[in-house]
């Protein structure tokens, strides 16, 4: 049985992994045009698709757009169909006249045509329409479509296959400009990056097997192996960090490995001996190869030292990419071609003078360079920086391009070149996410600029790019350990932390076990162990320091809860575990109660059934949480300490007793039935409860009719969002205090009573989303306090004359209006409301009217030319065609070029 081996960075720092070219889709050939630019002229032109278009072309991205604008005939022209089937991504911006163009529809499932058949990229942008309308054909998208088809503009089959791609595209992956909070210019440079990386991958994966200058080297090494089969061979590959060893021995252990039947693979090997010894490669090694006959063995280092030591025989330098060769690379990443344009090329040849024939640089160079694309003064600027460093060092080459990143994407190559080189990208972005570091987007950027590479979803460098991180880590804490950002030697990271740490954070880290050694740190306080990603997760803890007093621990493997009896200074203790199967139980510890000094209890057990009797002794208990615990059928006595109390998800708790919670200042129930919600204490201090999900038909209105017998007069918040239960809201004149009431998804809804115009201090009233409520009470009028109603997605079909919500129907109460003076936002999105009411214009307070989507509405009052404070009104997708004048004398208006798009409505016949 025949053997290959490959190891790569014995005495150095090896840098390239196991690559196997990604399988993609064929690439487009004889391509003119990159990208391809749909979009609804009217909508769009003079707005995103011209940014788009021109930071592309500064990109030096071939961009089609088509700048008729309006087309006569339905068929799609040869110009058009050649530029959409040349390119390689297209790009449909979603706008609400879209799909009321025939034209757009067509090259849309002229795309889905070319996706298929040509492995073409879509991109969607939905530009202030609903994923929903795209790919459902919802609302506008939908009304478009079946006037196509009434009006009979186009035959069935083809109106399917509009249908069809509408679908298809609208549930890809896109961008979406509400979510970049209407910020054209983020999501602008978002896009170009993205393009720029899937049109470098493209490019690169079609030249994989023509490596630039390598297929002399290979032959040279294959040429030392030799075909004979029936002895073992070692070969050594050495040069210097960058020059190309790593990509070398790839080539040559592809091409053998397919004649072997074993093969085996080993990188990263000056890393894995730092932290694991020598001892445990060795081992790895033979393990794979043992038993198996004439093995062939690579090995690629920078000390030609370590093969002497080790007597290998067959030794190969890597040499210097010659001029030709280096022109070449450096073109690939700085131009996605084999030679640069004729107005780049005395600036590219001074580059590739610059970076010595060495790969590394030239892919980092070409790259950072191909973010600009042919901007003549930038190019400039780089040459300048990089002629001054020292022609011998590579890091002061590499730093450049480490300079031109912003302090988000700075932060994250960092962290990969201190912390995740091997780990999975997906682990990571949630820890970027959570530090707001816009992980998706600095991946993309880092990629581009060849700082980093992702292979099968794991973060990689070149070690010199991983030394030149560590270095600036290093630098930035003036030398001293103890200051450094990041200690990823985990011998230096314990001697700091015995010396002086107090918080230990092990987040994602990848172990499956913690040393009896803990114990000993002494000053330990804070102790984190959260989703660790061993092969088995932490499944035991050892006796951990009494010095603590914050305890996190997450970990789905752990099967029992640990003895903390000796942390008797705990004060935070958090506790999720996945307990060890659906039949046992897992029982609340004896201890618990010795904990006296405890201020937060977070407990997420999913087979606990009860809780310690002793809960009621924890004195200083502030916050009780308890999530998950979907065995959890009572909760004993609480101390009357508790201000906090969180319970989610316990599906099995019905009985929740808040007797004596007297200090109770917030309760939170999600999904959880709790029907029976008792006490005999009155809730004096509740500011704020939530009770949410509570779908059990059999509950009804008990829990808040009991909760308000315990006259929570202090209460200002109250949500009971998806109460399925609920047909009338509760009575509220116990609680005059409120600011804030959320009844958003209580579908069976049908009521609100009357006491709720005694709330005189109520700003804030959410309706929201399919209530069977059809109308609103006159009362609602007399709520001088109100800033914020929100009817989205509700069945209110008429605006009384007290209030801009409804059809107008009571005439008699039309001076109600004027107690509304202080609201301040109306969201009546995508409400069945046919008009507003002359009396909206006494809402002199409003700066905000949303009116997205209400497609039944066909005319505006003239008195909304009163609300001399609107800066925010939204009047896409609705069914006006024809505006009052006075519109014109909303001088505050922010948004005022969606209205001057709206009066241009007005006299003008729709086009396609």
């Amino acid at each position: 049985m025949k053997t290959i081996a490959s190891i790569f960075g014995i005495g150095e720092a090896g840098s390239s992994r196991n690559q196997k070219p990604i399988q993609m889709p064929e690439a487009v050939e004889g391509c003119d045009y990159e990208v391809f630019l749909s979009f609804r002229g009217p909508d769009t032109r003079t707005g995103i698709t011209d940014h788009l278009y021109c930071r592309l072309k500064e990109a030096g991205v071939c961009t089609y757009r088509d700048n008729e604008g309006l087309h006569i005939g339905e068929e799609i022209g040869p110009e058009l169909l050649g530029a959409t089937e040349q390119s390689k991504i297209s790009i449909p911006i979603f706008s609400e006249g879209y799909p009321s163009s025939k034209w757009c529809l067509h090259e849309l499932a002229h795309m889905v045509e070319c996706r298929k058949s040509r492995g073409q990229i879509i991109m969607p942008i939905l530009y202030h329409v609903e994923p929903c309308e795209v790919q459902c054909q919802k609302d506008g998208y939908g009304e478009a479509l079946r006037e196509h088809e009434n009006k009979k503009r186009s035959d069935k089959e083809t109106i399917r296959k509009w249908k069809a791609a509408l679908k298809e595209v609208g549930g890809l992956k896109g961008w979406d400009i509400e979510n970049g909070d209407g910020h054209e210019g983020l999501l602008v440079k978002h896009i170009v990056t993205k393009v720029l990386s899937e049109l470098k991958k493209a490019y690169l994966v079609v030249t994989t097997d023509s490596l630039v200058g390598v297929d002399h080297s290979v032959k040279e090494v294959l040429g030392m192996i030799g075909t004979n089969m029936n002895d073992v061979k070692i070969v050594g590959i050495h040069g210097i960090g960058g020059i190309g060893k790593t990509t070398l021995a790839k080539v040559v252990y592809n091409k053998l490995s397919r004649d072997f039947a074993h093969f085996c693979y080993l990188d990263d090997v000056r890393e894995t001996s730092n932290s694991k010894g020598i001892v445990h490669l060795h081992n790895r090694l033979i393990s794979n190869l043992s038993g198996q006959p004439d093995p062939r063995i690579l090995i690629t280092t920078r000390n030609e030292i370590v093969l002497r030591k080790f007597d290998v025989k067959l030794i190969y330098q890597v040499g210097e990419m010659d001029s030709k060769s280096s022109l070449q690379l450096f073109s690939k990443h700085a131009f996605r071609r084999d030679h640069p344009p004729l107005e780049k090329l005395e600036q590219s040849r001074e580059i590739v003078k610059i970076a010595q024939g060495l790969p590394l640089v030239l892919e980092v160079m070409g790259s950072t360079l191909s973010l600009c694309g042919q901007r003549e003064d930038i190019w400039g600027e780089y040459l300048e920086k990089w002629k001054k460093g020292p022609i011998e060092a590579i890091q002061s080459k590499l730093v450049i391009s480490y300079e031109a990143l912003d302090h988000c994407q700075k932060q994250i190559f960092l962290d990969i070149a201190c912390l995740f080189i091997g780990y999975d990208k997906n682990i990571a972005m949630y820890l970027w996410e959570d530090c707001e570091l816009c992980p998706a987007h600095g991946l993309e950027v880092l990629q581009m600029m060849s700082l980093i590479k992702i292979e099968k979803d794991k973060l990689w460098m070149h070690d010199h790019l991983k030394d030149l991180g560590r270095e600036i880590v290093s630098r930035e804490s003036g030398g001293e350990l103890a200051q450094n950002s990041r200690l990823w030697n985990y011998k230096e990271a314990l001697d700091v932390l015995q010396r002086k740490k107090t918080e230990l954070d092990l987040s994602y880290a990848s172990i499956t076990e913690l040393p009896d050694s803990m114990k000993s740190l002494e000053n330990l306080q804070v102790l984190r162990i959260w989703q660790c990603f061993g092969s088995e997760g932490i499944s035991a803890m050892p006796k951990l320091p009494v010095s603590l007093t914050s305890l996190v621990i997450m970990s789905i493997s752990l099967v029992a809860i640990p003895d903390l009896s000796n942390l008797i200074d705990l004060k935070q203790l958090v506790l999720l575990m996945g307990g060890p199967s659906k039949s046992e139980q897992v029982p609340m510890p004896w201890w618990l109660g010795r904990l006296s000094k405890l201020q937060l209890l977070a407990l997420m057990i999913p087979h606990m059934t009860n809780l310690s009797p002793d809960l009621g002794a924890l004195s200083h208990l502030k916050f009780l949480y308890l999530e998950g615990c979907k065995s959890l059928r009572c909760i004993p006595h609480i101390s009357s300490s508790v201000s906090k109390l969180h319970i989610l998800n316990c599906w099995s708790l019905t009985t929740l007793d808040i007797s004596n919670l007297k200090n109770l200042s917030e309760l939170y129930i999600l999904d959880t039935p709790a029907e029976d919600l008792s006490g005999r204490e009155l809730l004096d201090n509740l500011l704020e409860c939530k009770i949410e999900k509570n779908y059990n038909p059999s509950v009804q209105d008990r829990p808040w009719q009991n909760l308000m017998q315990m006259r929570p007069c202090k209460l200002n918040v109250l949500n009971l969002t998806c109460c399925y239960c609920l047909t009338k809201t509760p009575n509220l004149s116990g609680v005059l205090l409120l600011e804030r009431l959320i009844l958003d998804r209580c579908f069976r809804l049908v009521e609100i009573d009357l006491s709720i115009s005694e709330l005189k201090n109520l700003i804030f009233l959410s309706l929201m989303f399919r209530q069977k409520l059809h109308y609103l009470p006159e009362e609602l009028g007399g709520l001088p306090s109100l800033k914020e109603l929100l009817l989205d997605g509700t069945r209110i079909r008429e605006i009384p004359e007290w209030c801009p919500l409804k059809k107008l129907e009571n005439p008699n109460i039309s001076g109600s209006i004027n107690y509304l003076i202080s609201l301040s936002n109306l969201s009546l999105l995508r409400t069945p409301i046919t008009h507003l009411p002359d009396s909206i214009g006494a809402l002199t307070s409003l700066e905000r009217l949303n009116l997205k989507g209400c497609q039944h509405m066909n005319r505006l009052p003239f008195s909304i030319g009163k609300l001399w404070s609107l800066t925010e009104l939204d009047l896409s997708v609705i069914g006006i065609t024809d505006l009052p004048d006075c519109m014109e004398s909303l001088e505050n208006l922010q948004n005022s070029d969606i209205i001057r798009r709206a009066i241009s409505l007005k006299g003008m016949s729709q086009k396609e």
